[in-house]
């Protein structure tokens, strides 16, 4: 049967019509043909087009070649400055398109350059080198030309400037940072000469002394070490790039301050030990203040947590340690596994101590123990300091208040027989016993009365007559008028 016809280009198949991304490039279907019309070609036009004929029985396909030939131009090039210096090498660059192939020149001044000892002319693809061996006559305006038989690229221009070192920095200063340390600021130079500064040069001096001289980066602070406490330095900066030092800049003096204690230690370990009994202690050395150091001291403990909560619930006693200066790492050893700890260190030296730096860790744990076995089993050795939650304080508070109240209570019962413990007493004892205990009371009452009555009649007798008192017998119990009655009869 017949075939279907189709276009394609760069593994892209063309539509009929106008392309949607290039209307200059149309697909004309005509009787038994597919005409493709290219309208004002480009440069981008060339390559390799495919047409592809389909029906049942297969396919067939024919290649066609499209080459576009055009007047060369510019596409990339040097930028419009290059700097360098006498003797150094130096390459300045064009990169062209044209097709075909255009021819590359260059000039110098307005004269033609060939290959000598000077300069270099070389073509890789479609980049065109020129190198360049600088000489004092050497500097100046370089001119690069394409043509080909379509016409001639508009000429490129270089400047190959002499580079020269860099004017000096201004508006140098000074701060110091510790009795010992000073760090100097200032602005760029106002011409680096051509090329990229390098670096700065820092140097300085205290009276009587030869000056001293130390190098930084472009972006590296500029903290001068190893001063005297209480001294005045002079400080002065140059800038540096690929052909030398600038000038100093104006000197800037500082007054370094007096000696002191030692700055505090920057700890760098890590908060996780590597292994379950130990933990490795790193440091940065600080700064001694401008006085030798004396030793690190170094104290740690191991802290408890509440079980569901990070609430600290406890602490062990510190376990103190010292570490010589010449150090800045050390191991604290015998720890618990699985365990939370923290660490403090201070530097010391002849004035005092540093600041305290601290950090926690916790420690490893061992491949046997089960987790968080360790972390709330306190060791029988060492003491616990525990910290109280706000209804653990509140229930002691209320507990110290009821026992006051039963020593209280039990103290009214046996000095006064009152109370609460009294009232429980009364309350709930065997009411039997408490009968017999009242009659007992009772006949004991009885008998102090007939005693005390029987001694008032016998002092009221006389020889030939009884005389009886009678005193009012509402205050006398009844036992009382039985007795009297009795003597009377006697008598």
């Amino acid at each position: 049967p017949e075939p279907v016809l189709q276009w394609s280009f760069k593994s892209k198949i063309l539509i009929d019509g106008p392309q949607p991304e290039d209307d200059r490039i149309e697909v004309v279907p005509r009787r038994k043909r597919l005409l493709l019309a290219i309208t004002n070609a480009m440069p981008t036009d060339r390559g390799d087009y495919m047409c592809i004929a389909t029906n049942l029985a297969g396919t067939g396909q024919a290649l066609v070649k499209i080459d576009v030939y055009f007047a060369p131009y510019i596409s990339r090039q040097s930028p419009p400055e290059v700097s360098s210096w006498v003797g150094n090498t130096v390459n300045l660059t064009c990169i062209f398109e044209g097709n075909p192939t255009p021819t590359v020149s260059w000039y110098y001044q307005g004269r033609k350059l060939n290959n000598d000892n000077r300069y270099t002319i070389t073509q890789v693809d479609n980049t065109n080198f020129l190198e360049v061996i600088p000489t004092l006559d050497s500097f100046g305006q370089y001119e690069c030309t394409a043509e080909n038989r379509y016409g001639e690229a508009p000429s490129h221009h270089i400047e190959l400037i002499e580079a020269v070192a860099p004017s000096k920095p201004t508006q140098a200063d000074a701060e110091a940072l510790t009795p010992v340390q000073a760090q100097v600021t200032w602005m760029e130079p106002v011409d680096n000469g051509g090329l990229d500064i390098t670096g700065y040069l820092i140097r300085y001096a205290r009276s009587g002394s030869p000056p001293q001289e130390v190098e930084f980066l472009p972006d590296q602070p500029a903290i001068v070490s190893g001063l005297y406490p209480n001294t005045e330095y002079v400080f002065s900066v140059a800038a540096r790039n690929a052909i030398g030092y600038s000038p100093f800049s104006s000197n800037v003096a500082l007054l370094m301050p007096q000696e002191r204690e030692p700055y505090r230690p920057r700890i760098t370990s890590p908060g996780m030990s590597t292994t379950p009994d130990s933990y490795k202690l790193t440091w940065d050395k600080p700064d001694n203040g401008g006085l030798p150091l004396g030793e690190y001291r170094i104290m740690y403990r191991r802290i408890f947590l509440h079980r569901n909560s990070s609430a600290l619930s406890g602490y062990e006693d510190w376990v103190r340690e010292t570490a010589p200066s010449t150090v800045t790492e050390y191991d604290l050893r015998n720890l618990h596994p699985d365990s939370l700890y923290e660490v403090e260190i201070v530097a010391t030296n002849r004035l005092g101590s540093s600041e305290r730096n601290k950090i926690r860790f916790h420690t490893a744990r061992n491949i046997e123990q089960p987790i968080g076995s360790e972390k709330q089993v306190p060791s029988s050795k060492q003491t616990i300091h525990k910290t109280l939650s706000t209804p653990e304080i509140i229930g002691m508070v209320i507990a110290i208040f009821l026992i006051l109240l039963i020593a209280i209570d039990l103290s009214c019962f046996v000095l006064n027989n009152c109370g609460l413990l009294m009232f429980l007493c009364v309350t709930f004892c065997d009411k039997q016993e408490h009968k017999e205990y009242s009659i007992a009371n009772q006949e004991m009452h009885e008998t102090t009365y007939r005693k005390e009555d029987l001694r008032e009649v016998e002092e009221m007798r006389h020889p030939d007559q009884v005389h009886v008192r009678i005193q009012d017998m509402d205050d006398r119990p009844s036992g009382y008028n039985k007795i009297s009655r009795e003597y009377e009869t006697a008598a």
